[in-house]
């Protein structure tokens, strides 16, 4: 029987915290600098207001049980927000206006941008008044009456008009893609999703907050972030080290060469490794200091000769790439099931069951990522890029859907590992148009970091509404609208903080520094890069093969994959070790009994930290104190 989670009073209670959210993110990650919440997985802002409106309905079920929340009706809300805030992260949506803006403020005589690429952008997707610009980038001292002027309105609201449409059909066509894999990789499957067990448990309320193991671990997460964050503000008051800096261990060659190297715990990284299965969870740390031999071995063998030796990065992009092609390769059956019944006139009763139907699924992919590409051609790009570059992003998209579903670590970049990176390194620049290549550029707000990737938090909200029997027919469009709101009201709040007190080009200034030295010095094949791709491509399905056809087998692909050069993982590597050993403890001492009385400790852990954590970071916007950065990557 499905529950009534979609109802109006959880769609508009979601709405409704969107601008609140975004709002909120802006001022932690721009102006405030409290925290970065939307470059892990699970968001500390999003649990924290869930964890608000649980203990909310706890109380009103104790006067007028009708109205209190369901726990559908709060799995809404967080799926919800969730979405939103993923469109509004530091990686994606705070990096679009500063797209429109970057061209015109940056350009100089010396780095001649004018002369070089100002005529191919399209005069609706650029700010080119001065006066406009410099009170988005200065500020104006607190005072944004100028934002509301009939100029500064219009100069800003068509482009930004324009984008939400792209992202309403890119949303769109994510959906769709979700809708078709849902089956296979929810039921069929059953992939482990850690990522939603935290909101999982804690929408049960009652049960949740009553299991005393899950309040020990809350005590701890929270103690541990209560304490450094008092210390933070009042060095007098004792904090709990546990982030180690060891790199000054290792200052001789070829040692220095891997630093830096940082062992930390983090409650929240411990606590959400618990739900990976073992093999990626041991697969994860054991690649992590595969990725640190590498560059030993690479120093020692004096190959340093080759820049960015050991190319990290391209054997990650090569390991991403095969996970979604693989990802969509064992699933080919289940896609072939899909399309056939597509074409029957009646609904089977697994059709029944999915968001919509799989022939609306299909059409909307098709057209959809047909719109995309010819809006792709409309900035310029021609039609085999445009193809090209937003089919190699949907694939990176389902890859780091499937990694989520499976692994689930607090955080994954998947950094400058995208469309536009590889394209260029397998064709070089020289072939590709100056046009083209600028068209391309402009999307670098969306690709350039997969950490906040929306496609991952849609499926996670099928999963959720799977597991606690929501009715999803309808929650896909509250997903896109989500998605749309979320761009927008994070591209308001920007303004309104920008227009106060000034901001950054962002990663806007990479993007065109980027183009500045593809169209001076344009380059062929990068033959080394294509190399270290082609065998990461080649490595992670020989790990696959290993795994698949060998039980003994315990290094996961997937493992290897989120490791690969990503800076963030440097942080908590030692965390997922940490939490992979006591499980090993448990599972071989206790048995599974004793691993399931403990799983409420390490959701414990997570929320403690994360509430604890998102205390402080409101502390610190309310009062304009400097406080504990509680995730500081």
């Amino acid at each position: 029987m499905k529950s009534k989670g979609v109802t109006w009073k959880a769609i508009l209670i979601g709405l409704l915290l969107i601008p609140i959210n975004s709002f909120w993110i802006i001022r932690s990650e721009t102006e405030g600098m409290i925290f970065y919440s939307t470059t892990s997985s699970l968001f500390c802002n999003v649990i924290f207001i869930l964890f608000i409106l649980t203990l909310l309905s706890v109380f009103i079920k104790l006067f007028y049980s009708s109205t209190a929340f369901s726990q559908g009706e709060l799995l809404v809300i967080y799926t919800i927000l969730s979405i939103a805030a993923a469109i509004s992260g530091e990686s994606i949506g705070q990096q679009l206006i500063r797209h429109f803006a970057t061209p015109v403020w940056s350009a100089t005589p010396e780095n001649e941008w004018t002369n070089l690429f100002y005529r191919y952008l399209p005069q609706w997707s650029i700010i080119d008044n001065k006066n406009i610009l410099e009170a988005f980038f200065r500020g104006n001292n607190e005072d944004t009456s100028l934002l509301y002027t009939p100029l500064h309105l219009k100069a800003w609201l068509f482009p930004l008009l324009v984008w939400c449409g792209f992202v309403f059909v890119l949303v769109f066509v994510m959906i769709c893609i979700n809708v078709i894999i849902r089956k296979q990789w929810i039921e069929n499957e059953k992939l482990s999703y850690p990522v939603i067990q935290l909101p999982l448990a804690m929408t049960e309320q009652r049960i949740f907050l009553k299991n005393k193991n899950m309040w020990l671990g809350f005590g701890i997460g929270a103690g541990i972030t209560l304490l450094n964050g008092a210390h933070y503000i009042i060095p007098a008051v004792p904090g709990v080290k546990n982030i180690y800096d060891i790199s000054g261990l290792f200052v001789s060659k070829p040692w220095n060469s891997a630093t830096p190297i940082v062992i930390a715990f983090y409650p929240s990284a411990i606590g959400l490794a618990y739900f990976m299965p073992m093999d990626l969870a041991f697969s994860t740390w054991f690649f992590f200091l595969f990725w640190k031999a590498q560059i030993i071995f690479g120093s020692a063998f004096g190959m340093h000769s080759l820049p960015e030796f050991p190319y990290s990065k391209w054997q990650q992009t090569g390991g991403y790439l095969a996970i979604g092609i693989l990802a969509l390769w064992t699933s080919r059956r289940h896609i072939f099931k899909v399309f056939k019944q597509a074409w029957k006139k009646t609904d089977s009763k697994n059709e029944i069951r999915e968001p919509m139907k799989y022939h609306t699924a299909i059409f909307g992919l098709c057209s959809g990522f047909a719109v995309i590409v010819l809006f792709g051609i409309w900035l310029g790009m021609t039609a085999w890029l445009a193809f090209c570059f937003f089919g190699i992003y949907f694939i990176l998209s389902i890859a780091v859907t499937r990694m989520r579903a499976e692994l689930g670590p607090l955080v994954h970049e998947l950094y400058y590992s995208n469309a536009g990176q590889i394209i260029t390194a397998i064709t070089g620049t020289r072939r590709i148009s100056p046009h083209s290549l600028t068209a391309m550029s402009a999307f670098w707000w969306l690709t350039r970091s997969q950490n906040s990737n929306v496609m991952p938090h849609q499926l996670e909200g099928l999963k959720l509404s799977e597991r606690a029997g929501i009715n999803t027919r309808s929650l896909w469009i509250y997903m896109v609208i989500a998605s749309v709101l979320g761009i927008f009201f994070c591209s308001y709040a920007l303004l309104d903080k920008a227009y106060r007190y000034g901001t950054s080009t962002g990663f806007a200034y990479q993007s065109y520094s980027r183009l500045h030295g593809w169209l001076t010095v344009p380059n062929l094949v990068d033959v080394s890069s294509v190399i270290f791709m082609v065998a990461g491509f080649l490595f992670t399905i020989f790990l696959l093969f290993m795994k698949r056809c060998f039980l003994w087998w315990s290094f996961h692909p997937l493992g290897y994959a989120v490791t690969q050069g990503d800076w963030a993982i440097t942080f908590i590597w030692f965390s997922i070790f940490l939490s992979w050993f006591i499980k090993s403890i448990i599972l071989k001492y206790g048995g599974l009994k004793i691993h399931r009385r403990a799983t409420p400790i390490f959701l414990g852990l997570i929320l403690g930290d994360f509430v604890i954590g998102a205390s402080w970071g409101l502390f610190g916007l309310m009062t304009g104190i400097r406080t504990y950065p509680f995730k500081n990557w």
